[in-house]
């Protein structure tokens, strides 16, 4: 998965996968609702090592978006697997690349 990218473009591709249903979408404060409640949860930061060094998210692991297809069959066998990145552009185009492996059980924050 390329980096190279525009932010209109980043934002149409993000706009089109939550309208079409290929992901849910849920805020912030959701997520960390969940994650009070349940400590087995999936989440994953689609930021790069560097920006993740800067302010990390305790219980959440680092997989950067240029790597992550390297872990598709192992997502594959998790129940439900929320992406979370600095503004959740990144995370809706990791969506969309999980999503093209027949995965369905994402949610982008």
């Amino acid at each position: 998965m390329s980096l190279n990218y525009s932010r209109s473009v980043v934002i149409v591709i993000s706009y089109q996968i939550l309208k079409g249903g290929v992901v849910k979408n849920i805020t912030v404060k959701e997520l960390h609702e969940k994650m009070n409640s349940d400590d087995q949860l999936c989440v994953i930061d689609v930021r790069t090592p560097s920006e993740v060094s800067g302010c990390r998210v305790v219980g959440v692991r680092n997989i950067s978006m240029d790597t992550i297809a390297n872990y598709v069959d192992e997502l594959k066998l998790k129940r439900e697997i929320y992406l979370i990145c600095n503004s959740g552009t990144r995370s809706a185009m990791v969506c969309k690349e999980l999503a093209s492996h027949g995965m369905s059980n994402l949610i982008n924050v």
